[in-house]
């Protein structure tokens, strides 16, 4: 409850604006995107159009499988109102136009994300993916390599490395990968919108382990699979 006391102390004006973006934070990452959206959705209203709350707002009306034309309007908005500072909102458009399947204006905004900010690790991220998807997994390991090095402890960047390692059959550097991204997973996340993803790390690290040949660990971890998303 600690932002929520924050933002009761400081009530309103910038103070109260961080503290709110960092409770809307707090539960995006959590995975109670149903709460971020309606807090990013009041905050917007009590705060005006600021551009990490318009970027909040986006990516959690998008989480809950809100509007399109509602998400890209947030998410373009953040970005013209901070051109400068703009690669977490291009990256996230890039993100929803590649869903939409609209392959050159995802492919701008990647390319203006990264642009701004060649280190972001989500555009990063979002170019290795479609790396893969295009066929290029030699390039997409180097990447995931490099965002593991800079971000061990990042569960999602450890499972796509894991992911290619397996494809080349090379599965005990592949069980490292997964190993690790499972530490990372928090108590009770089956009640919670990210169980699917964790489960889908479980089912991958399983059928890893079987192709290894390592049977008793494999069912363990296929058993998990199921436990966390039945």
């Amino acid at each position: 409850r600690s932002f929520a006391n924050a933002i009761s102390a400081v009530g309103g004006g910038d103070a109260g604006l961080d503290a709110q973006c960092g409770e809307i934070s707090a539960l995006y990452l959590s995975g109670a995107f149903d709460e971020a959206s309606m807090k990013a959705n009041d905050a917007v209203q009590s705060f005006g159009p600021a551009p990490t709350l318009l970027y909040l707002r986006g990516i959690s009306v998008a989480a809950v499988g809100g509007s399109a034309a509602d998400v890209v309007r947030d998410l373009k908005a953040s970005a013209q109102a901070t051109p400068l500072d703009a690669a977490s909102a291009l990256s996230a458009l890039a993100f929803w136009y590649d869903v939409l399947e609209e392959a050159s204006l995802a492919a701008e905004s990647l390319t203006q994300a990264l642009e701004l900010q060649p280190s972001h690790l989500y555009s990063r991220y979002l170019e290795a993916r479609w790396a893969v998807r295009d066929g290029a997994e030699g390039i997409a390991r180097d990447q995931f390599r490099e965002l593991v090095g800079e971000a061990p402890n990042c569960s999602a960047f450890l499972m796509e490395l894991g992911n290619l390692l397996q494809l080349d059959g090379r599965h005990l550097p592949a069980e490292v990968a997964f190993r690790q991204a499972e530490t990372h997973r928090p108590v009770g996340v089956s009640s919670t919108a990210n169980a699917s993803a964790w489960a889908e790390l479980a089912l991958r690290r399983g059928l890893n382990l079987l192709a290894a040949e390592e049977f008793d660990a494999s069912m363990d971890s296929l058993a998990a699979a199921q436990s966390l998303w039945p």
